[in-house]
């Protein structure tokens, strides 16, 4: 009797202290997929650096919008309430300099302190952000990486961050790319 008895104390312990970690998953605003910092490797398969950037970019952050069904961010992060507001990142990547994001093999040393560093550049406003900073999408080994960021936006504290990856598959590089954000979605619960 005691044994279980102190068993449902241990499990209750461990349940409150997982619901008081995910406290700040009610109310979550899905901001999309940052590359301020991101290499996409080697270049011969990524051959126009401009179309990667001015067209690709915004793909790759709308496809998450637009077959919300499927790369359901809510399911996958366990999120009650969820809005949507890609307007920071959009404005961020607008201002990546395509050479940059584009090279022939990554060697960046990439950390959470430089997760940390990307969203103490975001403006400050009210609420809980989620962000995937984007490391690298390397060809090479076919898998995209990132940093899935929960943060304060009213003081850009890091809540939460986790390094995460998916394999990437399929047609053209939009779909190739996004399969590897949908698999690195549906693993994060693993990590």
């Amino acid at each position: 009797m005691k044994r279980l008895l102190l068993s449902i104390l241990i499990v209750t312990f461990f349940t409150a202290i997982s619901i008081a970690q995910d406290s700040y998953k009610k109310e979550v605003t899905w901001l999309g997929l940052d590359f301020t910092e991101a290499k996409l490797f080697p270049k011969t398969a990524f051959t126009n650096p401009e179309v990667i950037k001015e067209d690709y970019l915004l793909k790759w952050n709308q496809i998450v919008l637009n077959e919300s069904k499927k790369f359901n961010v809510s399911k996958f992060f366990k999120i009650q309430t969820l809005h949507y507001d890609l307007s920071i990142v959009e404005k961020k990547n607008s201002a990546i300099s395509a050479e940059n994001l584009i090279v022939d093999n990554s060697k960046q040393s990439f950390s959470e302190q430089n997760v940390t560093n990307i969203i103490l550049q975001y403006p400050k406003t009210e609420g809980i952000g989620l962000v995937f900073i984007v490391e690298s999408f390397d060809k090479i080994n076919t898998t995209g990486t990132f940093w899935a960021t929960f943060f304060d936006r009213s003081t850009l504290e890091v809540l939460s961050t986790k390094k995460i990856q998916g394999a990437a598959s399929g047609m053209g590089i939009r779909n190739y790319w996004a399969n590897s954000l949908y698999r690195a979605m549906k693993s994060y619960k693993r990590y």
